[in-house]
């Protein structure tokens, strides 16, 4: 097995660990110069660097940002690429504001329609559908009504 291949069994454990719970599993597969992008616009957003602030401080923004007991991280989860040297992965997050309102990671921080959002959320899982869906949002074309009612349908 190449370096590229244990990387990326490293991370699917890494994904089942947070799924399941099992954050001393998660604590031992995180490098010490881990980096973390957390996209969107909340308090806790942006890049976070190294194992002991990725849990002394992102963990805890994050936690304190949502009701207790609502987060659930990794449910659904896909490892993007793997190389030598990294692993790029995505995972669904989703929990309750202390306001009250459901969040769900990613797809709601992008700046983009309902209509779009709602396919994006829904079909992320079918590889291939989703990369079709990437390339018509890059050129706009979910205007052809023939395609919008194929999304329905599917």
């Amino acid at each position: 097995m190449n370096k590229s291949e244990t990387n990326k069994q490293i991370i699917e454990k890494y994904y089942t660990s947070i799924s399941s719970g099992n954050f001393e599993t998660v604590m031992a597969l995180m490098h010490e110069k881990v980096t973390y992008n957390v996209i969107g616009f909340l308090p806790f957003s942006g890049r976070w660097e190294g194992r002991d602030r990725v849990y002394s401080v992102l963990v805890p923004a994050v936690m304190a940002s949502f009701k207790e007991g609502s987060v659930k991280f990794a449910e659904k989860w896909k490892i993007m690429s793997a190389d030598e040297k990294r692993v790029t992965g995505l995972m669904s997050g989703e929990a309750i504001t202390l306001e009250g309102k459901k969040y769900i990671m990613l797809i709601d921080k992008l700046k983009l329609p309902k209509r779009w959002k709602l396919r994006l959320s829904r079909h992320f899982w079918r590889e291939k559908y989703f990369e079709s869906l990437l390339k018509r949002l890059e050129t706009n074309s979910d205007i052809d009504p023939l395609a919008v009612e194929v999304d329905k349908r599917r």
